[in-house]
């Protein structure tokens, strides 16, 4: 067990063995810290934490606060972070209030910076949150999933990405002979086709993005798979 003397830690804290608790993280009381954890700076634990084995908690997150419900009148309520879970920096996670009387976060997940998870949300095992993913209170997560803010600026991307080339079909329009002689609605069918194929490239981007920390590897994993899904189909 290695706590720092600068760390606030609570005397009715439970902390197991091989725990580390850094310098300046505090640890209020009523909170168990299983075997192997890490707290790192500035972090705060707050009533009614569990935090399971090898879990680590990075500079600035915040663990089981107040619910932000007006609602919560103080009754005693809980907040489960599973094992091997991984809380990176300026995470906020609200306690639970007398609808389930617990959060829980599963086992094996990775909550990015800045995320918040409100209330009485129950996240299975092995998720990702990624970075500044808000989730309101009472929501249910299934196991396995991954959940992107990213996503939804990627997919805007690819449209703002297309809406210039709209400049052709107006002139094309305007061009022909007569007047309109185009097919619009196999143009219309071919720029959603575009957007729905875009929109699966970023997700294959998010996803290779989450098997590595190294942007090269994920880039060229990326592409690889980008390269199979559109073409290699056709080769089988």
């Amino acid at each position: 067990m290695s706590l720092h003397p600068l760390a606030s830690i609570h005397p009715d804290a439970k902390i197991g063995n091989d725990v580390t608790i850094e310098a300046f993280a505090t640890i209020k009381g009523d909170v168990i810290i299983e075997d192997g954890s890490w707290i790192g700076p500035t972090a705060v634990i707050w009533e009614g934490a569990r935090l399971g084995k090898n879990v680590k908690i990075f500079p600035g997150a915040s663990v089981s606060s107040v619910p932000q419900d007006l609602k919560f009148a103080g009754e005693k309520t809980e907040t489960f972070i599973g094992d091997n879970t991984v809380i990176r920096e300026y995470v906020t996670i609200s306690r639970g209030t007398n609808d389930k009387y617990k959060t829980v976060i599963g086992k094996n997940c990775l909550l990015m910076a800045y995320v918040h998870v409100a209330h009485d949300c129950v996240i299975g095992n092995n998720c990702i949150l990624v970075n500044a993913v808000q989730v309101a209170g009472h929501v249910e997560i299934e196991d396995w999933a991954i959940i992107g803010g990213k996503y939804g600026a990627g997919v805007v991307l690819v449209a703002l990405a297309l809406i210039p080339t709209l400049v052709y079909y107006v002139t094309m329009y305007q061009l022909g002979s007569p007047k309109g002689n185009l097919d619009s609605g196999a143009i219309a069918g071919s720029y959603i086709g575009l957007l729905f194929l875009g929109s699966a490239f970023v997700a294959i981007g998010l996803f290779a993005s989450s098997l590595t920390n190294n942007q090269i590897v994920a880039f060229l994993i990326a592409a690889f798979l980008c390269f199979f899904m559109h073409w290699g189909f056709d080769f089988l």
